[in-house]
């Protein structure tokens, strides 16, 4: 009876709340089919990737490490005045936002808006245990051919190990660029 008790209950927690690996699920708006609750926006730093129309020029809140081109912009932004602009020079460049304020075994919701500048490598987006990458199953990867804005949504149990969501420069060629606006937590 026991066994049985324990199978059950191992199949109703989710498995990053027992694992040291983080709980991920990318959903595109359009695949979610259901109406969740949110509670505050915690995303409140003024920068081009404020997730509403009074977005400022500015990246606050965010830190990247040796992109050639880190600035905000405003051409052709998803929503307001201004969105971010990364283009990298090699294929470790990043730039990335800290999570630390936010409560481990809680579920959180991270959204945002990016597209490719058309030229260079690819990038993969995701969360990191250290700001010099990305890991686990829900990384995605954003190509030289996603030109036109994409929302992607990141549901995750928030654990200790996980620390950043890291957005990186991830092929040979080493010059990709992205854009990135929206973004909301």
């Amino acid at each position: 009876m026991r066994k049985i008790f324990f199978l059950i209950l191992l199949l109703l927690v989710p498995s990053g709340l027992m694992a040291e690996d983080v709980v991920v699920d990318w959903y595109p708006v359009a695949a979610t089919g259901c109406t969740p609750t949110y509670g505050t926006e915690l995303h409140t730093a003024a920068n081009a990737a404020e997730p509403d129309v009074s977005d400022t020029d500015a990246v606050t809140g965010f830190s990247q490490v040796g992109l050639l081109t880190w600035d905000s912009v405003d051409t052709a932004p998803h929503i307001g005045t201004y969105h971010i602009t990364a283009i990298a020079s090699s294929s470790v460049d990043r730039f990335y936002y800290n999570l630390s304020g936010l409560t481990d075994g809680t579920l959180y919701s991270i959204s945002a808006h990016t597209r490719h500048n058309g030229t260079g490598g690819d990038w993969r987006l995701g969360l990191g245990t250290s700001s010099g990458g990305v890991f686990g199953p829900g990384a995605i990867l954003i190509a030289t051919a996603d030109t036109t804005y994409i929302q992607w949504t990141l549901y995750f149990y928030k654990q200790y190990n996980i620390a950043y969501v890291v957005a990186l420069e991830n092929n040979a060629t080493d010059d990709g660029g992205i854009y990135f606006d929206n973004f909301s937590i």
